[in-house]
C-alpha cells in the first residue's frame, strides 16, 4: 500500500480529498436533519394569584438561527414587558424563555375568566410577525394538598405536601393522560412508607410523590407536552365532595430533557405536529 502511494502520489491525494469531502457532506446532511424549520414555542397552564406574578414561556430555536426571534409582545397584557432569556444551549438548538413580571390586584384576580388564553405576537428578524397561542392563565385556588416543596431536574423530581383537612386521596394520575406510560410515579406517606390510593389522610399528614421518566431514550409527545405535564390528584372530603387538583411537574424556567428534545425535533421535521394546539397561529 505504501509503495502504491509513493508511485501515485496525486491519485492518493485526490482520494483523500474525496473522502474528506464525503465526510463533510455527510456531516452537513446529518446536521440538516437535526434542525427546526422555525422557532418553536411550548404551551402551558400558568397559575396566578393576587400580587406579583411571573410569566415564563419556553421556546426553541436553532443555534446560529438567521431568522431568530427579535422580540415578543403579550397581547392580553401589553403593559407587561417581555424579556428574552437564554436557558440552555444544546448541540443544534438553544432554549430561551420569554419572561415577564406583572401585578394582579384582588379585583382583577376575582374577575379573571378561566382559562384566559396567552397569545403572543412574535416578531422575527426577517420582519415576519406571527401570532402564537402559548397557553392559558388559571387561578391558584386554595387546595386540599398544601404543597410544601418541589424539586428535581429535567427527567425526575418530587412533590411534597400536607393534607389541609381530613380526606381520602382517591387517585394520582399523570396529565395529559397520553403521557401516563412515559412517567413513573412512586408515592410515599408518613415515615417514607409506600402509599397506594385510595388512602385516608388526616389534617397535616404529609405525602411525597417521586416521579421519573421511563428509560425510553426520548419521547416526542412528552417533549411537546413538556411544560404541561403534571399530576392530577383526586380527593374526597369528609362531607362527600370530590376535588381534583393539578400540580405541574416541570419548572417553566427549566431546560427540556435533551433526549425528548431530539425526539421532538425529528417528529417536527417529519411534518407531524405532536401537539396540534401548540403553535397554531397566523403570520403577516
Amino acid at each position: 500500500m505504501l509503495g502504491w502511494i509513493k508511485r501515485r502520489p496525486w491519485t492518493a491525494a485526490a482520494a483523500a480529498v474525496v473522502l474528506i469531502a464525503a465526510s463533510w457532506t455527510g456531516n452537513l446532511l446529518y446536521r440538516g436533519t437535526q434542525l427546526l424549520e422555525e422557532p418553536y414555542f411550548f404551551t402551558q397552564d400558568q397559575l396566578v394569584h393576587p400580587g406579583t406574578n411571573q410569566l415564563y414561556i419556553p421556546y426553541l430555536e436553532n443555534r446560529r438561527e438567521r431568522n431568530s426571534v427579535l422580540f415578543v409582545q403579550w397581547n392580553e397584557r401589553p403593559d407587561a414587558a417581555i424579556v428574552l432569556q437564554e436557558t440552555m444551549g444544546f448541540r443544534y438548538q438553544r432554549q430561551l424563555t420569554a419572561y415577564a413580571s406583572w401585578e394582579m390586584d384582588q379585583e382583577a384576580y376575582e374577575q379573571l375568566k378561566e382559562p384566559q388564553p396567552i397569545t403572543l405576537t412574535v416578531h422575527y428578524r426577517n420582519g415576519t410577525i406571527k401570532q402564537v397561542q402559548a397557553g392559558t392563565l388559571r387561578k391558584r385556588e386554595e387546595s386540599v394538598l398544601g404543597i410544601k416543596g418541589k424539586g428535581g431536574g429535567s427527567d425526575n423530581g418530587s412533590v411534597n405536601g400536607a393534607a389541609a383537612c381530613d380526606c381520602t386521596l382517591e387517585r394520582i394520575e399523570v396529565v395529559p393522560a397520553e403521557l401516563g406510560d412515559s412517567i413513573r410515579l412512586k408515592p410515599y406517606g408518613f415515615g417514607a412508607k409506600s402509599l397506594q390510593p385510595p388512602v385516608a389522610l388526616t389534617k397535616g399528614e404529609t405525602i411525597r410523590i417521586d416521579w421519573s421518566f421511563a428509560p425510553d431514550g426520548g419521547n416526542s409527545l412528552r417533549g411537546a407536552h413538556y411544560y404541561e405535564m403534571g399530576l392530577e390528584l383526586t380527593f374526597r372530603t369528609e362531607d362527600g365532595r370530590i376535588i381534583r387538583e393539578r400540580e405541574p411537574l416541570a419548572f417553566p424556567n427549566l431546560a427540556i430533557d435533551e433526549n425528548d428534545l431530539t425526539a421532538l425535533v425529528k417528529q417536527l421535521r417529519k411534518g407531524s405536529e405532536p401537539h396540534p394546539a401548540m403553535n397554531g397561529g397566523s403570520s403577516r
